[in-house]
């Protein structure tokens, strides 16, 4: 997936014992319930849309671009 196609879709999943709202691979939150979760992400969602659009997001969910170089 290159930076250009990355189209950030957050969703609140049960991961590592915990309730997060996630993008990809990165997680931007996490809490002690899904109603808590999906609660601030209704009243945050404009601070978690542009935090997903980060480089830093797009970065960690972006394939690694591996060069090998030929003496």
């Amino acid at each position: 997936m290159s930076i250009n196609s990355f189209n950030p879709a957050l969703i609140v999943k049960f991961h590592r014992r915990r309730w997060r709202i996630m993008v990809g691979q990165s997680s931007l939150a996490s809490f002690r319930s899904e109603e808590e979760a999906l609660r601030n992400l209704r009243e945050h969602r404009g601070f978690y849309e542009y935090w997903a659009g980060s480089a830093s997001v797009q970065a960690e969910n972006t394939e690694p671009v591996v060069i090998k170089v030929k003496y």
